[in-house]
């Protein structure tokens, strides 16, 4: 062999590869596009009346969490799915980039995931989902349970996968108040959503939580109903006793008030109080699901969910948001949200059902709560492919 064989790769060599292996990104759009599909996981988020998203990079894809939290002080992003028992995921915080633009930098070119697989859940007919509601009201009223989430899945044609940062921005402007957020979970495909739902904030001992249920059009007048009454109740006292069994000091309630989100008002009651870090997997294990997505007593309503739903509502109706993010972790319940395979959204609505439910009116209320997601998706298209 030659000596010049030996001698050092000249520096364009270098400079080709890095083009190669790289891109140079100075945009979130262009972030995301670049990670959409790749073997990296990502997360971007905007917190509730802040004005720019924060997004993470899991550079090594997605780990799956044999527990609630992760066991160290990592930071990142965690997504639960409905059902207690089921492992968690989690993308490492690798990388971090804060706001819609930034400086350029030079982010790596990942190789695509394996392909996510193509099948769908079930997906009701409005006949179907009446005939599903009232079998589960007359379980009601035999008794069988106080109270169950149903829930069903609405599918909508999604251009391209590269495209969800359009919904992301969409989303972040329609909705200032609510939390919202883009994952890429390589091989699940990608979840986004606008939630107003807090399920613990927790910081330097400090924690916080809400009772939300009980749900009507915007603009309604008048008094609450019993019903949504009744069902806000059930979540508020079940909230107050967990926090208590936990071990939470200086509980402080505030509320119940109305509050907006999208084309629907919600009753909310405010929870503060004191707990130790060490609790906090604790009380979220107690806490998750809550009545407000899945029902009471929680066990019966499990089961009737899963006697009726002929689907897996995955991380639909369980929690997400950032761990150790500044030294807070912030959890909020995976409502209004949809997940996009291939080319397709599958969206995600379900209402609390009780003795007194009127069928009809609860279809109608899964149409009012999936408008959140539906009015984003058609402004996005609109303004993407007009």
């Amino acid at each position: 062999m030659s000596w010049y064989a030996f001698r050092a790769t000249p520096s364009w060599f270098w400079s080709l590869r890095h083009n190669i292996m790289s891109s140079i990104i100075s945009s979130l759009k262009e972030l995301h596009r670049l990670l959409a599909g790749t073997s990296a996981g990502f997360a971007s988020w905007r917190m509730p009346g802040q004005p720019e998203p924060v997004t993470i990079v899991s550079t090594g894809g997605c780990q799956t969490l044999p527990d609630v939290l992760p066991g160290d002080q990592n930071s990142g992003f965690i997504l639960a799915p409905f059902l207690p028992g089921k492992p968690a995921s989690w993308l490492n915080a690798d990388l971090t980039f804060n706001g819609f633009t930034f400086p350029e930098v030079a982010v790596e070119k990942y190789p695509a995931a394996a392909e996510t697989p193509s099948s769908f859940p079930f997906e009701a007919t409005r006949e179907e989902y009446l005939t599903q509601l009232r079998k589960v009201i007359a379980r009601l009223r035999d008794g069988e349970a106080q109270k169950v989430v149903l829930s069903r899945t609405i599918s909508i044609s999604f251009p391209n996968l590269t495209d969800a940062s359009m919904l992301f921005h969409e989303l972040c402007r329609m909705y200032p108040d609510a939390f919202v957020y883009l994952a890429g979970l390589p091989g699940k495909g990608l979840w986004a959503g606008a939630t107003p739902e807090v399920l613990l904030k927790a910081g330097d001992g400090n924690i916080s939580t809400m009772a939300l249920a009980g749900t009507r059009k915007v603009g309604t007048t008048g008094y609450w109903g019993e019903k949504e009454i009744a069902e806000h109740e059930w979540v508020s006292r079940y909230i107050n006793e967990n926090l208590e069994a936990a071990g939470a000091t200086g509980i402080s309630v505030t509320g119940p008030e109305t509050i907006t989100a999208g084309k629907a008002e919600h009753l909310r009651t405010c929870f503060m109080a004191m707990l130790p870090q060490k609790n906090l997997s604790a009380l979220i294990r107690a806490l998750h699901p809550t009545p407000a997505v899945c029902g009471w007593s929680k066990e019966k309503a499990l089961k009737i969910i899963a006697d009726t739903e002929k689907y897996d509502r995955e991380y639909y109706a369980g929690y997400l948001g950032p761990i150790n993010s500044g030294g807070n972790t912030n959890l909020f319940v995976n409502l209004r949200c949809m997940q996009i395979k291939g080319r397709k959204g599958i969206l995600y609505a379900g209402g609390g059902i009780t003795a007194a439910s009127d069928p009809e009116a609860e279809w109608e209320e899964t149409v009012l709560k999936s408008s959140t997601i539906l009015a984003a998706t058609g402004k996005f298209l609109n303004l993407a492919y007009s």
